[in-house]
């Protein structure tokens, strides 16, 4: 038996469905031309708009830095997948080397509009360098290790989408003379980290199932009719959230000044909510944050849904897998193909 990790196989299958041509980076196998890359620069620069590039470990671990300057699609293995990582829903996945995970600092310049992110350990920035708004960027299933400014000051996003991810660190949201709008933040987990938003008028989104805890940093949401709901806040303070919304969230303390909004629950103990807590301003496995049973949080959402990242309609998925074809094991009589026919066994999990 042999277990391995779907992106070889899976780049062709997806390709041929979903999107227009597939490059690939890390790739540890025998290279094939027009496939595989050296370094992410060759990739980027053989690649079509809306081609995606399939992201491997790099030397030792080490990060890659993507530079996209054109419309792609970056897609990782996920995180959290080592033998030994408690809770892990990966286990099976890329043992061959599962400490060269899919790292990559993914920097955006003009030309990136419309771009997805998935899977990648690391985070993402746009490069000072642009001139114009980079809009409607997707950065889902990605564990945020690191705390870049993420935007540039003078400009307007638009349509910005950040979802079930793992937040490990800050995410630094903007300077002061840039602004978000129409942005939505789903389904995140916050571990000891933050998210934030510089005090300009006119910012919108909408804030949704995500779980904030985090000691170390305090949560700003100064931005301009700003929703949040479903969420939970577990000693992650909200040091600021004027002209703000929350509704159905749950809080470990009684924020104040009061929020504003409808059936806020307070004071709930953060172990009266999840499986399992860490060691104060310590990063560890997602697992631990779902629901424990007779979780305050149960149900207490929007329409009845779970309150924190794994509720709603999109729940965060462990491990940051991408919703791409794994195969994870497969199966043959012996290393030699000495028979006619051969058969070979594969198992396929959807990961949708």
């Amino acid at each position: 038996m042999k277990k391995l990790f779907l992106l070889s196989v899976a780049a062709t299958l997806i390709s041929s469905i979903v999107f227009a041509g597939v490059r690939r980076i890390g790739y540890w196998g025998t290279p094939v031309a027009g496939l595989d890359y050296a370094t992410p620069a060759l990739a980027v620069s053989a690649s079509a708009i809306g081609d995606t590039i399939y992201v491997y470990g790099s030397n030792a671990g080490s990060a890659w830095t993507i530079d996209v300057t054109k419309r792609l699609v970056v897609v990782g293995s996920g995180y959290f997948y080592a033998p030994n990582t408690p809770g892990n829903a990966n286990s099976n996945a890329n043992l061959q080397n599962y400490n060269a995970y899919s790292s990559a600092a993914v920097q955006l310049f003009d030309g990136a509009s419309g771009s997805i992110i998935i899977g990648v350990t690391g985070y993402v920035y746009c490069n000072t360098s642009h001139v114009s708004p980079i809009n409607n960027i997707r950065i889902s299933n990605c564990y945020w290790n690191a705390s870049p400014t993420m935007l540039k000051g003078g400009i307007t996003y638009d349509g910005w989408e950040i979802s079930k991810c793992y937040i490990g660190y800050q995410v630094n949201y903007n300077p002061t003379t840039s602004r978000l709008t129409n942005f939505k933040i789903l389904n995140n987990i916050f571990q000891s980290g933050s998210f934030g938003l510089s005090a300009v008028a006119g910012q919108t989104g909408i804030i949704e199932n995500c779980t904030f805890y985090g000691y170390y940093y305090g949560n700003s949401f100064s931005g301009t009719n700003l929703l949040i709901q479903n969420c939970i806040f577990i000693g992650a303070n909200v040091t600021s959230y004027n002209n703000c919304v929350f509704n159905n969230c749950v809080f470990d303390n009684a924020p104040n000044p009061g929020v504003v909004g409808a059936n806020n629950i307070l004071n709930v103990p953060a172990n009266n909510l999840f499986i399992g807590l860490p060691t104060q301003g310590a990063t560890t496995d997602d697992g631990r944050w779902a629901l424990k049973a007779g979780s305050p949080a149960i149900a207490a959402g929007i329409s009845g849904v779970d309150c924190g990242a794994f509720g709603g309609v999109n729940p965060y998925k462990l491990s940051g897998i991408p919703a791409v074809p794994a195969f994870y094991k497969l199966t043959a009589p012996s290393n030699a193909a000495n028979s006619n026919p051969y058969t070979l066994t594969f198992s396929v999990r959807a990961n949708n």
